[in-house]
This record gives C-alpha cells, sequence and structure tokens, in this order.
C-alpha cells in the first residue's frame, strides 16, 4: 500500500499522508483491489483511476 501511495503521490503532486489517506479510505469502499500471482510472479494492481480522482479530490483541492 504503502509504495502505492507512494505513486500516486508523485503523480498528484500531494503530500504522501494525504495519497494514504485517500488510498485508506478507496480500500475500505474496495475501488482499490491488489491480487497476488501464483508461483513468484509479480503482484498486479488494479486502480480504478476515476474513483482514485474521485477520492483524491477531497483530500487535495487542487487535483483534477
Amino acid at each position: 500500500m504503502y509504495f502505492m501511495a507512494s505513486e500516486i503521490a508523485e503523480r498528484a503532486s500531494i503530500s504522501l499522508p494525504e495519497a494514504l489517506a485517500a488510498l485508506a479510505e478507496l480500500r475500505k469502499s474496495r475501488a482499490v483491489t491488489c491480487r497476488a500471482g501464483f508461483k513468484g510472479k509479480a503482484h498486479e494492481r488494479v486502480w480504478q483511476l476515476k474513483d482514485i480522482k474521485r477520492v483524491l479530490s477531497k483530500f487535495h483541492s487542487n487535483f483534477s
């Protein structure tokens, strides 16, 4: 979750605590899911960008 938040913070130009709070809110609503692959495959991140933008807009008024 920390890695996802740091990516969001970088892309949205917001602070890491804001991104972590937004991700926590998204995970409560199950808008962001993480799935682990089998037999050593890399983790697959599934983001619904419209939901990330919606939640980030609550935390950061300049995010569009």
